[in-house]
C-alpha cells in the first residue's frame, strides 16, 4: 500500500546511505512523502532500486542529492546539496558571489514560507 502511493504522489523525497547488515555492506534506501515514508535494504545503489520502488513509469518528481540512479525520473535537487555547491563555486569562482547571495535568499524566504497558511505560501512562492 505504501508503495504504491508513493507511486501515485507528486513528489517523493528520496535518499539511500550505506549500512552494514549482518557484516555484508549494502543501502538503506529512503522515499517519502508528507504522508508516506518507506525504507528498503538492499546490496546495490543502482537505480534498478528506485525504479523498482517508485515504478518505471513514475511521473512524480524526486527530490534528491543529485545521485545518477534519480537521473531517469524528474527531480529535483534538495536545497541542502544546492546550497553546499552553491558556496563552493563562490569559494572557486568571485563571479558567483550574487548568484549564491540570491539563491540564499530564495532559501531565507522559502524556509519562512514553511510557517505561513497555503495561500500566503503560494503567493510567496510565485
Amino acid at each position: 500500500m505504501v508503495k504504491r502511493e508513493l507511486q501515485k504522489s507528486a513528489y517523493v523525497q528520496a535518499d539511500e546511505t550505506g549500512m552494514r547488515q549482518d557484516g555484508k555492506n549494502g543501502y538503506v534506501w529512503a522515499f517519502c512523502n508528507p504522508d508516506y515514508a518507506l525504507y528498503e535494504f538492499d546490496p546495490t545503489r543502482a537505480r534498478a532500486v528506485a525504479e523498482r520502488v517508485l515504478g518505471i513509469d513514475y511521473n512524480g518528481y524526486t527530490v534528491n542529492d543529485g545521485y545518477n540512479a534519480y537521473d531517469h525520473f524528474r527531480h529535483q535537487r534538495c536545497w541542502v546539496h544546492i546550497l553546499r555547491e552553491a558556496y563552493a563555486l563562490d569559494e572557486n569562482y568571485s563571479k558567483a558571489a550574487l548568484q549564491v547571495k540570491i539563491l540564499h535568499e530564495m532559501y531565507d524566504q522559502a524556509t519562512a514560507a514553511k510557517g505561513e497558511p497555503p495561500d500566503k505560501r503560494r503567493e510567496i512562492r510565485n
